[in-house]
């Protein structure tokens, strides 16, 4: 047993098992959550697509507002818990594919139409999930969006393989 030299290391000590004890229970919470959203509800991709120019047309202060338009319907689906991942994508890499004769790369700047970001969501079912997708700000701000809505299969059928998760 080791022998506390100071209040101010006694004090230490409780702070840390006190945060110790946050963090289990903050992790624990997750956790079920996580299972709980997994054991009802279904996953869904939201892959947005644009005309490769089209946020040229805002100014400044629309391409702002559009930001904080995105970045307030992140929150609310976190707040909901139906938001599982969000990103946008840069505007260059290629489309790999593979021929007979090898592997073709084709630039996406010779693309007229660009996914632009991706949102990986809960939902109870595809209705739910195309309601979601219908109030995303790309739709107010660019003329020429569309978020392709798709489930996720999380598991085989055939051979009861279930596809590895970061969680």
């Amino acid at each position: 047993m080791r022998v506390l030299k100071s209040f101010a290391e006694e004090e230490q000590l409780l702070k840390n098992i006190a945060l110790f004890k946050i963090h289990h229970i903050y992790s624990e919470k997750i956790q079920i959550l996580v299972f709980q959203n997994e054991k009802h509800m279904k996953e869904f991709m939201f892959y947005i697509r644009n005309e490769k120019d089209a946020k040229k047309s805002l100014t400044t202060d629309q391409h702002l507002a559009f930001i904080k338009k995105c970045e307030q319907y992140i929150g609310a689906l976190k707040k909901a818990d139906k938001l599982i991942a969000a990103q946008p994508l840069v505007r260059e890499g290629v489309v790999l594919s593979k021929k007979k004769d090898g592997w073709t790369e084709q630039d996406i700047a010779t693309d007229s139409t660009v996914q632009v970001g991706y949102y990986h969501i809960f939902a109870n079912d595809l209705d739910e999930a195309i309601g979601i997708a219908k109030d995303n700000p790309e739709f107010e701000y660019v003329a020429s969006a569309s978020i392709e809505v798709r489930p996720i299969k999380t598991k085989e059928a055939e051979t009861g393989f279930v596809y590895p998760k970061n969680n």
